[in-house]
């Protein structure tokens, strides 16, 4: 079996340099044209895809089911929705920028960047829990699609550093 993981392409608030956590911006046209790349990229490099010998998995948020979309025109698999593929819900920094969270909370800030598992963020999952989550879900995929030659994971930069 083949795994590949898939960060979801560039949002309009990444562009922004905004907090996203479990908030759903779309993605932005540069965002779309990189995964338009990577969806010819895989296809060329891998292809094809058929189903249910591969399969394509996504978190519900916006950006990263945007970027699955794309890749299933172009790979020809059906798009699997699965909550736990979420991002780390980022509670009240959610929205912010980094900039304004610097300016304002610089300490916690950067205990998050040394520790993020010792700052408990109003509103927010706690990274052990997600943790559990993102271990859960990659053993609860790996059982479900087993069989499958080729998974196509899309979610998060936040997930895809859990998991690895």
């Amino acid at each position: 079996m083949d795994l590949y993981l898939v960060r979801h392409g560039c949002s309009t608030w990444n562009r922004e340099k905004r907090v996203q956590g479990h908030q759903n911006p779309p993605l932005s046209s540069e965002g779309k044209a990189a995964v338009r790349r990577l969806a010819r990229h895989l296809h060329a490099q891998y292809g094809p895809f058929s189903p249910p010998h591969h399969v394509l998995v996504t978190s519900p948020l916006r950006r990263a089911y945007e970027t699955s979309r794309i890749l299933s025109m172009k790979l020809g698999v059906t798009v699997v929705r699965r909550p736990n593929l979420q991002e780390a819900g980022l509670g009240e920094w959610e929205g912010r920028t980094v900039e304004d969270i610097r300016r304002t909370e610089r300490r916690r800030l950067e205990q998050w960047y040394r520790d993020p598992t010792r700052v408990r963020l109003k509103g927010g999952e706690s990274i052990p829990s997600f943790q559990k989550r993102v271990r859960r879900e990659i053993s609860d995929l790996l059982y479900i699609y087993g069989e499958a030659q080729k998974i196509i994971v899309v979610t998060h930069g936040g997930w895809i550093s859990t998991l690895l």
